[in-house]
């Protein structure tokens, strides 16, 4: 049987981690197409229960996962809610970061942000997080608002990622009827399969984050958690992901890991896209690269593809099918 890898692309530009705000005023006097510079200081905080963080020590400390964070801003002399979901792949404190921003008027009027970045742990032991904005999606003041900006956030010595973070937000808008990015997929032949796994994935609404706009838009964090055997043994599963849909549609990125009875555990990089169907359900696609593995998957490489199905919304039961080309040159733990 042969792999496929999905390959997602988007008219997006290039983004970056930042935090954002959003302005006031009449929605009828801003709609032309005007543009504005919106700026905005706050010190965000870790969401109870919403910290899907875990940490795997091979070579070096890799930790991944998925975080959310909120804070209220002064905007224009208004106070805004502000979100952040990510999810994060750091070694040794460094890496790259993938979410969005979500900006929420006192009227419930929000501006969300697509934003791509990366922190930086620093010599001192703090972290400088950078990134950029692109919005994707808007209610009310902010129906069909376009934008980009930059985000720089700083994170006190000590501290570990989904600790409290510090942001500069800085964007430009446009209000007027501008194409948001489309995303769409494709796939590839990639090899040959030797290992893999079906699974039925069941989450709880405690661990559901997903905001859902009246624009058709919802984004956030999911989690889910199985069991399956997988290669020659019992496995627990967890499916951590940051989805960004429209009407249940589009790309998300996530994290599988599998831990055995022995403690071992590994780690694929998951990212893909989703397309709802008719009923309300929606199938999923999309590549697994093993980022890290401890025990008898130490030192293990390999990659493979996942496709999954649910009949609900997000966050509903999914049954998952992996193939998973994988390889490893030493064993340590027994298995």
């Amino acid at each position: 049987m042969k792999l496929r890898r999905l390959i997602a692309a988007t008219s997006a530009a290039s983004l970056v981690f930042i935090g954002v705000a959003a302005g006031s005023g009449s929605a009828a006097a801003q709609r032309n197409n005007h543009a504005r510079h919106l700026h905005a200081v706050a010190a965000f905080s870790p969401v109870p229960g919403a910290n899907f963080l875990s940490t795997v020590v091979t070579s070096q400390p890799l930790q991944y996962g998925t975080v959310k964070l909120a804070a209220v801003s002064d905007v224009d002399g208004q106070p805004y809610n502000l979100e952040i979901t990510a999810g994060l792949e750091y070694v040794n404190g460094t890496g790259p970061l993938h979410g969005d921003i979500n900006f929420i008027a006192p009227n419930g009027d929000a501006l969300a942000f697509d934003y791509r970045g990366g922190a930086t742990l620093n010599a001192d032991g703090s972290t400088t997080v950078r990134g950029t904005l692109k919005a994707f999606s808007g209610t009310g003041q902010f129906a069909k608002t376009t934008g980009v900006g930059t985000v720089l956030g700083t994170r006190a010595a000590g501290l570990p990622a989904g600790s409290p973070v510090s942001y500069v937000i800085d964007v430009d808008i446009h209000d007027g009827a501008r194409s948001m990015p489309r995303v769409t997929a494709c796939v590839e032949d990639i090899g040959k399969t030797n290992t893999g796994f079906t699974a039925d994935l069941m989450g709880v609404p405690s661990d559901r984050f997903i905001t859902s706009n009246s624009d058709g838009r919802s984004f956030g964090l999911v989690r889910l958690t199985g069991k399956s055997t997988y290669d020659g043994g019992p496995v627990e599963i967890t499916d951590i992901a940051n989805v960004s849909y429209s009407k249940g549609s589009g790309p998300f990125n996530g994290f599988i890991t599998l831990k055995d009875n022995f403690g071992s555990t590994l780690v694929l990089r998951w990212d893909g896209g989703t397309k709802a169907d008719a009923t309300g359900g929606a199938t999923v696609n999309g590549p697994l690269t093993v980022i890290a593995g401890t025990g008898r998957w130490t030192d293990a490489t390999g990659n493979g593809v996942m496709t999954g199905s649910r009949s609900g919304a997000v966050g509903s039961p999914l049954k998952v099918v992996a193939k998973i080309a994988l390889t490893v040159p030493s064993v340590g733990a027994p298995c």
